[in-house]
């Protein structure tokens, strides 16, 4: 009911004042009676909803609102009194709080705009403090038509003025203050009071109304002050008062932001730095200098003389860096360019993934240009076939139609071409090495390595190392042995190994191809076939512990060597052979390296040692043979003597 009595009463008023009061000099108003019962008003606001407020997301408690409203113009305070609910008293105390009435454009308005809406500014509150008051200071008393300029801002404080001895709080000259102005010691009336920035024109309004002698009028107001000026504001009243003048707060840039910023993209953001611009719908450039975003929904993090031109592309930071291609990014860096559409470069320098899809990983005057081409990182390299990838230095895939290329490079200082589409191309002057396996500290228990001379190594650890087909046709090392692996199935006199000359491969056992020859074959059964013939060394220079030879004796152990026709078991050819055992042949000449073998050398030797023994026999008998034909001869022509000589005949 009593807040319901002073809407009335404010009604009333209103109409006793537009019928007295003087339009030259004061612009009728029914909020006086708001200002004449601002405390009661306060007091049922705040008894009304300062306990539900409390208890909302707002943060705010029971004393801090009543601090806001007495500050609140009278408009404002009339709103909050009508407001229905929490969420209506916050929108009036929220808006309140960051009026202005300067034309701001609806696309570009922020919340915390102030009367420019390419500046923005931050509200500081701050214990109230008395800056003016003429009671005790700053000129004393108003008379009729008097002004008077005064300081917002004084880091040694207002006692000039009349007010505290301190600077209120206010560390850096403000771009407004919001004060709270109570008149005292009124004279006559109707008249007005009021206060705008230094050096500009006085305004047709008021700040505070009286309209009779004794009054005590109070109202809030926001006020620019004069940048650079030797008064931050004036003040002017019509008839006689004092006038004591509160500061609740004041608003001032951002410390973040310098210089000119420029936001013309319908909701546009820049958050601070210097001499931003956001020209593109939706864009945003959070800090920096020098930065645009100027597509829409681009973004510029921050750095220095980024620009986010294309559509969705964005700059994370780093120093002139472009992102020009649609949903383009650069995350940072300098001098690089993502202008290919979906395009990406992570950092370094001068880099361009020009390329749809196209990647940079980062590094050095690197190019991208191949459709989802990458490049991993280093410098100099080349991805210009599309879905290429390419790392290191100076690898270059500047083929376009060499598509689907893989390439490392080392530091080598000459460019690494590519040589055709699809490759996979490496570059490592000091050799490859492929680790399989680790022991349980990390070591490296299996190695495949190409060294620096191109020598295909596989680790110190013996096994079978390469298999071919599968692990039944292999190479491998054993202590102090390399082996060769074949299939142990199938006809033993075919398969194996085989050695060709020319011809083409043909998939067929032992076939050497069209326009080929077989060599040599080396059978599953141990049988070795060769198109020519074995020669094994038998140079008296690689020979040594010479002996002679008995040929005699050898012979006859010959004669008396056990001699058969066989098969060797397992042989599926079933091919018969003759000659001696290796038992029976080591057991009667006691060579070779064991009773199990016999060494080509070693029969040939045992042969022709036997036949020259056999050639011996075979002169000695000749030699007694020519000796009896002799005695023969000479027999017989002494028996012809004698048969002369005795006439037989």
């Amino acid at each position: 009911m009593r807040l319901q009595t002073i809407l009335i009463t404010t009604v009333s008023a209103a109409a006793f004042i537009a019928g007295n009061a003087s339009s030259q000099h004061i612009a009728p108003n029914a909020l006086l009676t708001i200002d004449q019962n601002r405390v009661t008003v306060i007091d049922r606001i705040v008894g009304e909803w300062g306990d539900r407020l409390a208890m909302s997301n707002a943060g705010i408690s029971s004393p801090q609102l009543r601090q806001i409203l007495s500050g609140l113009r009278s408009d404002h305070l009339l709103a909050a009194s009508l407001a229905g609910s929490v969420e209506g008293l916050r929108d009036v105390v929220s808006g309140a709080l960051v009026r202005t009435d300067a034309a701001v454009s609806p696309t570009l308005k922020h919340t915390k705009a102030l009367g420019d809406t390419t500046d923005d500014l931050v509200y500081t509150p701050v214990v109230p403090c008395r800056i003016v008051d003429t009671r005790s200071g700053a000129g004393g008393v108003f008379l009729p038509g008097n002004q008077r300029n005064w300081l917002a801002f004084s880091p040694s404080g207002f006692a000039s003025q009349g007010g505290s001895a301190t600077d209120c709080g206010i560390s850096v000259h403000p771009a407004a203050v919001m004060v709270n102005v109570t008149l005292a010691d009124t004279v006559g009336g109707p008249a007005f009071f009021v206060l705008w920035p230094f050096n500009q024109t006085q305004p047709l309004a008021s700040t505070v109304n009286w309209w009779a002698s004794g009054q005590q009028p109070a109202n809030a107001e926001i006020v620019p002050v004069c940048a650079g000026c030797a008064s931050d504001f004036s003040a002017y009243a019509s008839l006689q008062t004092n006038a004591i003048i509160d500061v609740l707060g004041y608003f001032n840039r951002p410390t973040n932001y310098g210089g000119t910023h420029v936001i013309t993209g319908t909701g546009g953001t820049d958050s601070g730095g210097f001499d931003n611009t956001a020209s593109g719908d939706v864009s945003t450039v959070g800090g920096g200098d020098n930065n645009t975003a100027s597509s829409l929904a681009s973004t510029v993090a921050g750095g220095h003389a980024n620009a986010a031109s294309g559509g969705n592309s964005t700059v994370g930071g780093g120093d002139n860096n472009i992102a020009s291609g649609i949903d383009s990014t650069v995350a940072g860096g300098e001098f690089n360019t993502a202008s290919g559409g979906n395009s990406t470069v992570g950092g370094g320098l001068m880099n361009i993934a020009s390329g749809f899809s196209s990647t940079i990983n980062g590094g050095q005057d690197n190019l991208a240009s191949g459709l989802g081409s990458s490049v991993a990182g280093g410098a100099s390299n080349v991805a210009a076939g599309n879905y290429s990838f390419v790392s290191g230095h100076q690898a270059t895939n500047s083929n376009p139609a060499h598509t689907g290329v893989f390439m490392f490079a080392d530091g080598s200082v000459v460019n690494f071409v590519s040589q055709t589409a699809n490759e996979f191309a490496v570059r490592a002057t000091g050799g490859l090495r492929f680790v399989t396996a680790v022991d349980g500290v990390g070591n490296p228990t299996r190695t495949v390595a190409i060294d620096s001379g191109g020598n295909l190594l596989f680790g110190a650890t013996t096994r079978q190392m390469i298999n071919l087909y599968n692990a039944s046709y292999g190479i491998g090392v054993q202590p102090f042995t390399v082996y060769f692996r074949s299939e142990n199935t199938g006809n033993d006199g075919a398969g194996g190994w085989s050695w060709y000359k020319g011809g083409v491969h043909a998939d067929v056992t032992n076939g050497p191809g069209v326009g080929g020859v077989e060599l040599m074959r080396l059978a599953r059964n141990g049988n070795l076939t060769t198109a020519g013939t074995v020669n094994g060394s038998s140079d008296v220079n690689g020979k040594t512990a010479f002996a002679a030879v008995n040929s005699k004796s050898l012979l006859a152990r010959v004669a008396s060597l056990p001699i058969t026709s066989w098969q060797y078991r397992g042989d599926s050819d079933r091919a018969r052979h003759i000659g001696p055992t290796a038992q029976d042949f080591s057991a009667a000449f006691g060579l070779g390296t064991d009773d199990k073998h016999i060494s080509m050398v070693d029969a040939d030797g045992v042969a022709l040692a036997a036949i020259q023994g056999l050639h011996q026999m075979i002169k000695q008998k000749d030699a007694r043979l020519r000796a009896q034909a002799s005695k023969i001869s000479a027999i017989e022509r002494e028996l012809a003597t004698i048969k002369e000589k005795l006439n037989l005949r």
